[in-house]
């Protein structure tokens, strides 16, 4: 019996080597996805900073950024992660030593275009800060000369300079930059005709708006306008050749952990059915005096000798024969559940229980906290998927609505119906409203722009005030509402199935800078998700920004366009007084004409009455 006990010892101290193997190839594995979950939390940090912080005074400010210490943080666990697996036995086997000093030197790549990113934004800045700020400074230069002249065709040079610069900075188009240069041209060459001595310090100021104008165009050239050039372009495919070399390593090691797991499975079974043997081995030996006796027994242990695992022993009796049947069954009983275990285990399912010998001693516990470790692994993996698999949907719908948002804008109904239509089936829910903030008699409301409902376009023209009902409470607040129980009669939405009122609601205002622009309103039949709750906001701030760039747009052309027509007034005001004086001058000549006549006739009655006098 000492023989057993030293031969079960030896089988949970081999166990628990077998397992510590196996577990060094789930924790490879974790590395790898690890690394790949990091480089995506890195590509939303960087679309996050983009978003958010070119436009964020603070940043531009003081140059510090949350976005950019996480990706910091990011790039320097993950250099740790490939350090880590660089000194793997696994990897150097697999000859990926290579990949992974790639994959780093792409990292490293990587910081360092982020970097010269981050200095050309700061360098091209934001209202007050950079070469915005200092365009804005040249742009007031300007304009404070041009009230001291008051010259109506310089300030419509002026205004046109602006609109060109304005459709630029939304646009970015640099067919705005071609007609800046003209209008900027014409101005100058203007101004050089006229040659006054007031006038000529305008040159100056124009000279030094046009070249910062241009120094801004140069930093989005060098960021990219477009997707095929500048440093986002070059991010994009350093980022691309990262994931292509992490998505190899990952292969690699999946395919050899796999078969290396297997194999350790398959050892971990062969090497208990052989310790079987030695077990059925020593009872023999033992058991040699009492053959006759033990002769149904040998012939069991024989067939477990060979790897097979029969139904127990029948026990009749309570003698020494019998206690070793019944340890021989136990011994049975958890072969079988060892087995049943490593299959289990084989198939990669981790959620089976684990009774061998009653979960006690080396074997026992080494079984339990490999089902555990296991576990763990899995439920990370699963998590690790799960989160990954929201930034990807929210990241691809953050993408599809910038598009929507950017492209021929403008405020009417068909616009918005695209982008609340596109929501509600992005968020498979079952109806959306929009409203968007005017004036009406002197005071702001919301009045209903689009509403999308079963695949189907409802008009309802109406508005609402500012405190009314549950939109108008979060216009008030601005603050978003989600509703899990909404009042009777609320909302009905009508199918082919019938009438039903949905469960759930999410109010959310739309806010530019704290300004409130719009309200959107989902309704659905399913619960909203925290995430899609997180991207409702940010497709919210979007559309707000997006309505505030549109209104800016149409004050501009309004103030233009009334420019333009106090310019006609002028020019129509001077054409008449031109013909006043023309009248004038005409009305003079004929006086003199008229004058000249009577100043002959006088000179002839002179001469008569001279001559008549001398006769």
């Amino acid at each position: 019996m000492n023989s057993i006990s030293a031969t079960l010892l030896f089988i949970g101290i081999a166990t628990n080597f077998f397992l510590k193997d196996t577990f060094k190839q789930f924790q490879l594995i974790s590395v790898i996805k690890s690394l790949q979950n990091k480089e995506l939390e890195i590509r939303k940090n960087e679309k996050d900073f983009l978003a958010y912080e070119i436009s964020n005074e603070n940043f531009h400010r003081n140059g510090k950024s949350q976005y950019l210490d996480n990706i910091q943080i990011l790039l320097q666990k993950i250099k740790i992660e490939l350090k880590e697996l660089n000194e793997s036995r696994t990897i150097k086997q697999l000859n990926l030593t290579e990949e992974i000093n790639q994959t780093n030197a792409f990292f490293i790549l990587y910081e360092e275009q982020l970097n010269k990113m981050v200095g050309i934004i700061m360098q091209k800045g934001f209202k007050d800060f950079g070469w915005e700020g200092e365009m804005r400074e040249k742009i007031h230069d300007v304009e404070s000369a041009l009230s001291q002249i008051q010259n109506p065709d310089y300030m419509i040079s002026m205004l046109l300079l602006r609109r060109h610069e304005k459709d630029y900075l939304l646009r970015k188009d640099l067919k705005y930059r071609d007609s800046f240069n003209s209008v900027y041209m014409k101005f100058v060459n203007e101004i050089e005709r006229r040659n006054r001595e007031n006038e000529r310090n305008l040159i100056p100021l124009l000279t030094q708006y046009h070249d910062i104008f241009y120094k801004v165009i140069e930093s989005d050239v060098l960021l990219g306008i477009d997707n095929e050039n500048g440093l986002r372009y070059q991010i994009n495919n350093t980022v691309a050749e990262i994931e292509e070399r992490l998505l190899t390593i990952s292969s690699g090691i999946d395919k050899t952990s796999n078969k290396k797991i297997n194999r350790i499975v398959l050892n971990l079974f062969l090497f208990i059915g052989l310790s079987s043997l030695l077990i059925v081995y020593i009872l023999v030996r033992t058991s040699q005096h009492i053959v006759r006796s033990l002769s149904n027994l040998r012939h069991y242990i024989t067939r477990l000798g060979k790897g097979e695992l029969p139904d127990e022993i029948p026990i009749y009796n309570n003698d020494e024969i019998a206690h070793m049947k019944s340890s021989i069954n136990e011994l049975t009983k958890n072969l079988k559940n060892t087995k049943e275990f490593a299959e289990a285990v084989g198939n990669g399912n981790f959620e089976m229980e684990v009774n061998v010998f009653g979960n006690q001693g080396d074997l026992g516990s080494a079984l339990v906290e490999m089902r555990q470790k296991l576990l763990q692994v899995s439920d990370e993996r699963e998590k690790q998927k799960k989160e990954a698999d929201e930034r990807l949907w929210a990241n691809e719908g953050f993408n599809q609505f910038h598009t929507l948002l950017t492209s021929n804008y403008s405020q009417n109904n068909d616009y918005y119906y695209g982008i609340i239509s596109k929501l509600v089936n992005y968020l498979r829910a079952n109806q959306g409203t929009f409203f968007i903030t005017e004036s009406k008699d002197d005071e702001t409301v919301l009045m209903h722009k689009a509403t999308f409902a079963y695949d189907r376009r409802r008009l309802n023209d109406k508005y609402l005030k500012i405190g009314e009902g549950l939109i108008g409470a979060v216009a008030y607040e601005k603050q978003s509402q989600y509703f899990t129980q909404l009042p009777p009669n609320y909302i009905t939405l009508t199918s082919g199935l019938g009438e039903a009122t949905p469960g759930y609601l999410i109010i959310v205002p739309c806010l530019s800078d704290n300004e409130l622009m719009g309200i959107i309103e989902i309704a659905s039949f399913n619960p909203i998700k925290p995430y899609e709750i997180l991207f409702i906001e940010r497709v919210a701030y979007d559309l707000a920004s997006t309505i505030r760039k549109i209104r800016i747009e149409e004050t501009t052309n309004e103030l233009l366009r009334k420019t333009q027509i106090q310019a006609q007034e002028l020019s129509e005001k001077e054409e008449e007084m031109r013909q006043n004086l023309e009248e004038l001058k005409a009305t003079q000549e004929v006086l003199e004409v008229r004058e000249n006549e009577l100043l002959r006739e006088i000179d002839f009655l002179k001469n008569e009455k001279q001559s008549s006098l001398q006769n």
